[in-house]
């Protein structure tokens, strides 16, 4: 018998090769989500700290008009910092996810 080499399913490496994939997946799966709850975390402290500093400036100025004005402003700022990361962190994914398909497809000049 001449030495046959089994492709696809049938290589005896597929498995381990399929099981490794499999793990690796999981793994990042779980990173991407403890990335996703630290940022929320983060996020839900400082909206905390934010509407307490509000309700200390609304008890020192009587809820008059500059009440109003910090909050605007301090609520403007919180939203950003919460979205910004975000934004960021999407585009790393769609960089990477692009990068990804380009390297499979080969380079088409």
């Amino acid at each position: 018998m001449a030495d046959e080499r089994k492709a696809g399913l049938d290589d005896p490496r597929a498995v381990d090769i399929l099981t490794t994939e499999h793990w690796s997946l999981l793994s990042t799966r779980t990173l991407g989500y403890q990335e996703m709850f630290g940022r929320t975390t983060i996020f839900t402290a400082r909206l905390s700290a934010v509407i307490v500093a509000l309700a200390l400036v609304a008890q020192a100025t009587r809820f008059g008009r500059e009440t109003l004005t910090f909050a605007l402003a301090l609520l403007s700022v919180a939203l950003f910092i919460g979205v910004a990361p975000l934004h960021v962190l999407y585009a790393a994914r769609f960089r990477r996810q692009h990068g990804s398909a380009a390297d499979a497809v080969g380079s088409r000049t």
